[in-house]
């Protein structure tokens, strides 16, 4: 990667804030949403993989994520920022 393919301080910057705005929007989800999405959307887990984790059966796993990613979406929607790679 050379210097000009590296982003400036205005996109650093602006990445900086949407993370910040992820950190705290995760924070408003309830436990066991918020460790749904991260299993998922973080880490990489499959859904059998999320279920077995949370300790139920997979149907409830997806639900779960996809209850999560909505209230993210609007969360992140609130506070006008895009919900980029969130998808069910």
């Amino acid at each position: 990667m050379c210097a000009s393919d590296r982003p400036g301080p205005e996109e650093f910057a602006s990445h900086a804030d949407d993370r910040r705005r992820l950190i705290a929007a995760l924070a408003e989800l309830s436990e066991k949403h918020r460790i749904s999405v991260v299993l998922r959307h973080v880490v990489g887990m499959s859904y059998a993989e999320v279920a077995e984790v949370q300790g139920c059966p997979v149907g409830t796993a997806k639900a779960q994520v996809s209850r999560a990613v909505g209230e993210l979406r609007q969360l992140l929607a609130a506070a006008a920022v895009p919900s980029r790679g969130l998808s069910r």
